[in-house]
């Protein structure tokens, strides 16, 4: 694999930028500040929304090309939570599994865990299960010159 090219500004800087192979050279999408859920989402999934997708705005992991495949991730959620709640009106999983005509019925567990795991999926993407954060590499914050100076005289 090729080294990436050169940005706009890079070549700006070295003196070899030409527009006319250097202009328009990708797409700039800044990260959004705010971002309110969709309004076809439940009750529930608007509160899970409302939990995470504020953390990750603040840590700029969204941007406006990011809302589709995020509303897809919290119908999913929503989804899964349904079935489970489902499941959860019996007794216990062996009655539910007693009770499930394997030919006509749909196993929600089976479901639940499909659309969890599609959630999982997508979340982890943006860094925000602790696995894939696990896998991102993040830039340490700079130090201020005062920290720097305090380092170099110790205590005293």
């Amino acid at each position: 694999m090729g080294r990436p090219p050169k940005s706009t500004e890079e070549h700006e800087r070295n003196g070899t930028y030409r527009p006319s192979r250097h202009a328009n050279r990708g797409i700039t999408i800044t990260p959004l500040e705010k971002l309110q859920a969709p309004q076809d989402l439940s009750d529930r999934a608007t509160e899970k929304w409302n939990k995470i997708v504020p953390a990750m705005l603040e840590a700029g992991l969204i941007s406006i090309v990011d809302v589709v495949i995020l509303k897809d991730a919290f119908i999913s959620y929503d989804i899964a939570q349904e079935c489970l709640e489902q499941v959860n009106n019996y007794k216990n999983y062996g009655d539910y599994l007693c009770e499930l005509d394997k030919i006509k019925d749909v196993n929600l567990l089976d479901t639940y865990r499909e659309y969890m795991d599609r959630f999982h999926k997508i979340m982890m993407k943006f860094g925000v299960t602790p696995e894939a954060r696990r896998r991102m590499m993040v830039k340490p914050k700079e130090k201020e010159e005062s920290d720097v100076f305090e380092g170099l005289m110790g205590n005293g």
